[in-house]
């Protein structure tokens, strides 16, 4: 092996694909250690701008104009506004939240559908409030239920490394969103 080779065998990347591909078939399924198949689907760049429309970002605050502060109708923009830098690392987080969400939604398919009897997935999830306490399994529709399946179980940081790449992601919008999942 050449120096290269083994530079690119330390490649986070590269570990990854060489991971998900001791569990893929040829048809591109992947089966889980919980036994779970799941197959991956790139998700369209139109689903993901609809998605990061839906968040608002900030507008940026005025400050009093500096040559004539007393004049109500001059101003100028200050990007510099803390309350504005919150706001728009606020805004980040959840342009990383709804992009994992629309990786998650549209990009996984769970071939066989998942254990609908075992629940205990769900009920960490309550005790790790991640969902409301007064929400119970029962009352959420199968697109609910499925949504957080597909989310808080089937998607590890490799699953979500390759989807990421299948969508058309940067390297660096996949190594972002990534390092999101890991924090959420």
């Amino acid at each position: 092996m050449t120096q290269s080779n083994s530079k690119l065998a330390s490649n986070e990347a590269v570990a990854v694909k060489k991971q998900l591909d001791k569990t893929e078939n040829q048809d591109g399924v992947i089966t889980l250690t919980s036994g779970v198949k799941v197959k991956l689907h790139p998700v369209g760049t139109y689903v993901m701008r609809e998605a990061h429309m839906k968040i608002r970002k900030p507008l940026v605050p005025h400050a009093p104009h500096p040559n004539d502060p007393n004049d109500k109708t001059k101003s100028i923009e200050n990007p510099n506004d803390p309350a504005y830098q919150d706001a728009l690392v606020d805004y980040d987080n959840e342009i990383e939240r709804v992009s994992v969400d629309a990786l998650c939604l549209f990009g996984i398919e769970i071939v066989d559908g998942y254990p609908v009897e075992d629940t205990r997935w769900f009920k960490n999830l309550k005790t790790m409030k991640l969902i409301e306490k007064d929400v119970e399994y029962d009352s959420l529709d199968e697109y609910d239920i499925e949504f957080l399946y597909k989310k808080y179980v089937i998607a590890t940081p490799p699953i979500m490394m390759k989807l990421s790449v299948l969508s058309g992601l940067t390297q660096a919008e996949v190594d972002k969103s990534v390092e999101s999942f890991r924090r959420s």
